[in-house]
């Protein structure tokens, strides 16, 4: 029988997040700055070419989680990271199935240009610099600080910019997202379905890399989602990485 215990810091972290992750250790303090070089490590993990024509880089925030920085920590510096207009977050999904975005603002607003041809040039313009350039939230709210007519928000939804929140309240979005949500949601599925087919509903990481490979999104950016976001717990084992149902 393989002897288990579960972890919390060896789960699939990178090499150089682990190591500082370790020294760390009982100085909870320096546990802060951790989320920046993460958010960028899980980025790395995006497979932005596959999607043709490529689709700016994304990382959930409960990816994070699986990093087992706290999360108050996450948090604060999530928020400064958008304060600071390096971040943007976005709310993908319904409400039975909500999830939060992390892109990297110059990318977005770099992918956005390349969509401004769904809009007259005004209002992009106008969406540019009020939207995207002068607030950092989530949502936004028709009134003088954002003054749109029916028919520009009406344009700016088609477009993907906007998705409706509520009357007069707008998710600011990122448009093209549906193609990756759509093989996101499969490749979900796809490892879920092939851990519970097991006797014990759990698998190693190695037999998963055997039985899915080359998957898309890779395997590891799916393990950081799925445990971030406690639907399969990681365990060390003297075999690697065991990936179990709750």
């Amino acid at each position: 029988m393989l002897k288990r215990r579960i972890i919390i810091r060896d789960l699939v972290l990178p090499g150089h997040i682990k190591r500082a992750r370790q020294s760390n250790d009982g100085n909870e303090s320096d546990s802060d700055g951790e989320v920046w070089p993460s958010v960028q490590r899980l980025l790395t993990l995006f497979p932005a070419d596959s999607f043709k024509p490529a689709l700016p880089r994304i990382a959930f925030k409960h990816q994070l989680y699986s990093l087992c920085l706290r999360r108050a920590c996450i948090d604060q510096e999530l928020q400064q990271l958008r304060d600071s207009g390096r971040l943007r977050m976005f709310k993908i999904g319904g409400e039975t199935d909500e999830r939060f975005a992390l892109m990297l603002s110059e990318e977005f607003e770099a992918f956005a240009r390349t969509r401004q041809g769904r809009l007259p040039d005004v209002v992009f313009r106008r969406y540019l610099n009020l939207v995207l350039r002068e607030t950092t939230d989530l949502s936004v709210t028709l009134g003088p600080n954002l003054p749109f007519s029916d028919t520009e928000i009406s344009d700016l939804v088609q477009a993907g910019f906007l998705t409706v929140r509520d009357f007069g309240c707008y998710w600011v979005a990122c448009p093209d997202m549906g193609r990756f949500v759509s093989v996101y949601r499969k490749m979900r599925v796809r490892i879920l379905r092939t851990v519970r087919r097991t006797k014990f509903k759990e698998m190693l990481r190695s037999e998963l890399e055997t039985r899915l490979p080359q998957s898309s999104p890779p395997l590891e950016y799916m393990m950081h989602d799925l445990v971030g976001d406690g639907t399969l717990r990681a365990i060390d084992t003297t075999s690697g990485v065991l990936y179990r149902l709750p």
